[in-house]
């Protein structure tokens, strides 16, 4: 979701100067950058949730993780992050 479309939404309510409005945007903003968030921290700092390795390698086009150390596979989300 992007802001020109936050935007267009609340112009279509009938008080699109709300602050209820405003604040239901806002919740559903924020609801859609949580998961965003996540997979951004997991892509910058992934850990083998097998072995505990950071030798992983990400495949985009599969949306996958592999660990080099132990062939261990894994979806984005299914990972834990360390710092």
């Amino acid at each position: 979701m992007t802001p020109e479309r936050i935007e267009e939404i609340q112009k279509t309510t009938s008080y699109p100067n709300s602050v209820s409005v405003q604040q239901a945007l806002l919740t559903v903003w924020n609801e859609c950058e949580q998961p965003l968030a996540k997979e951004n921290e997991e892509l910058k700092n992934p850990c083998c949730c097998n072995c505990g390795s950071h030798n992983v390698v990400w495949y985009a086009l599969q949306q996958e993780f592999q660990c080099t150390d132990c062939d261990n596979e894994w979806e984005l989300g299914d990972l834990k992050i360390n710092p």
